[in-house]
């Protein structure tokens, strides 16, 4: 497995997150107006910040702590992952260029954990990111339209809703993708949640066979902050 694919594991979701929800809503539910696009002051307060393990996020409300066993990639290879995410998509989808560029544009990667270091087989990893979305849109309806957004695609397979969640004390909807990359056979879990009108999108990738439990204490201990 190269690094190319490592950082690639989880890129199935929050890449081209939501971007068509206005422009092509699929009904139920009821479609949205457009999106504005994220404000550079919106970015900044929505990356957080990392301070040794402890990542505090006061955006969204909520801090975790990142056991000393799992590794947190470098910006750079956050934008590295948003490239070969587009490229692997592109390559199957010539004609939906400019939807999935435009939902790039419109995402802004938070932050990457992956069990191993880069280049190990049988890596996994647990991604954040982030859209701004209008008033009203729910999880469930951020839910539907990026599972309706990658299975058009063709990349990706619908297996499996998940139950509801809290994770930081903030109400997920999930549901579980199939994916191939590089000739890779990947499985996604994928949590949407609303805070701020913005989605807080959750995603861990994982060789086929997995459950994706490996990450679950890091969400689980996801805690609200005090206001």
């Amino acid at each position: 497995m190269n690094k190319k694919l490592t950082v690639i594991l989880a890129v199935g979701f929050f890449l081209f997150s939501t971007s068509t929800f206005a422009q092509n809503p699929p009904p139920p539910p009821r479609p949205a107006p457009p999106r504005p696009s994220v404000s550079a002051s919106d970015s900044k307060a929505i990356l957080g910040e990392l301070d040794g393990r402890i990542y505090t996020n006061k955006f969204f409300g909520f801090s975790m702590s990142i056991p000393e066993n799992f590794t947190i990639l470098e910006r750079a290879e956050l934008e590295l992952l948003a490239d070969a995410g587009v490229d692997m998509i592109k390559s199957k989808n010539e004609g939906s260029s400019k939807t999935l560029e435009e939902s790039v544009a419109r995402t802004i990667n938070i932050l990457a954990i992956t069990k191993f270091p880069a280049g190990r087989p049988g890596n996994a990893a647990l991604e954040f990111a982030a859209t701004r979305q209008t008033s009203g849109v729910t999880p469930t309806m951020a839910l539907y339209a990026n599972v309706t957004l990658m299975t058009s695609t063709g990349s990706f397979k619908l297996i499996d809703r998940l139950e509801s969640v809290k994770f930081g004390g903030i109400p997920f909807e999930g549901a579980i993708l199939e994916s191939t990359a590089f000739g890779v056979p990947l499985r996604h879990f994928f949590y949407s949640g609303i805070v701020n009108n913005h989605s807080l999108l959750l995603a861990i990738a994982a060789p086929i066979d997995s459950s994706g439990d490996e990450f679950m204490p890091i969400l689980q201990g996801m805690e609200p902050l005090k206001k």
